[in-house]
C-alpha cells in the first residue's frame, strides 16, 4: 500500500474504526478520516517500513472499492485550507502548538523521526488535527474533533478538555459530556432520517 501510494502519488487515509465490524470481520472505518502522503522514515531489515503520513486534508469515505490486500474507498477529499484557519484564536493556537511540541519531545525519541514529524506540520490545520490525533485519548471525542470543520470550535473544546494545570490529562467530565452530546445529536439525526 505504501509503495503504491509513493509510486502513484495517491494519498492514504487513516481512520478510526467504528465499534461494529463488517460481515467478513474487518473493521469498518469512520466515514470522515484524515488523509496524507507517506514519508518513509526507515526501511527495516524484515522489509517493513517506518512511515509518517504528512497530512494534506480530510476525506469523506463514499464507497468501498476493494478489501484485498487492503481496503480501498472512493472518497470526497477536502484539502487543508489554512487561509480560513488563520482567523482563529492565536493565543489558544500557540498554546496547543507548544503542547504538541512538548508531547513530541516525550513521545518521539529518534531525532530523525522527530525532524520528519516537525516537517509534516505544514500549517495550522495540521497542527490542530495532530493535537486531536495524538493527545486526545478518548476515541469518540477524537473522532468528533477531527470531523469538525470550524477550527475555532475545536480550539474551544480542546481548551475545555485540557486544563492548563494538568495539560496532558483529559478532563473526563468534558469528554463524557462531548460524547453524550454527540450521541444525542446522532440519535436525533437518525430519527429525522427515518
Amino acid at each position: 500500500m505504501i509503495e503504491k501510494s509513493l509510486k502513484e502519488q495517491t494519498p492514504i487515509a487513516v481512520s478510526l474504526s467504528r465499534e461494529e465490524e463488517s460481515s467478513d470481520g474487518r473493521p469498518i472505518p469512520s466515514q470522515i478520516c484524515s488523509i496524507g502522503m507517506p514519508i518513509v522514515l526507515d526501511r527495516l531489515e524484515d522489509g517493513s517500513l517506518k512511515v509518517l503520513l504528512r497530512g494534506i486534508g480530510k476525506a469523506r469515505l463514499i464507497e468501498s472499492k476493494c478489501n484485498i490486500p487492503y481496503q480501498v474507498y472512493s472518497a470526497e477529499i477536502e484539502f487543508v485550507n489554512d487561509a480560513q484557519t488563520l482567523l482563529f484564536d492565536q493565543i489558544k493556537f500557540k498554546y496547543f502548538k507548544s503542547l504538541l511540541y512538548n508531547w513530541l519531545e516525550e513521545a518521539i525519541k529518534d531525532p530523525g523521526e522527530k525532524e520528519q514529524f516537525i516537517l509534516s506540520l505544514n500549517g495550522p490545520d495540521t497542527i490542530i488535527d495532530y493535537v486531536c490525533t495524538f493527545l486526545i485519548k478518548d476515541i469518540a471525542t477524537k473522532q468528533l474533533l477531527l470531523e469538525m470543520k470550524d477550527k475555532n470550535e475545536v480550539l474551544n473544546l480542546l481548551s475545555l478538555i485540557f486544563e492548563k494545570e494538568n495539560p496532558f490529562h483529559e478532563n473526563q467530565l468534558v469528554t463524557d459530556a462531548i460524547r453524550d452530546f454527540n450521541s444525542m445529536n446522532n440519535f436525533d439525526n437518525d430519527r429525522v432520517a427515518n
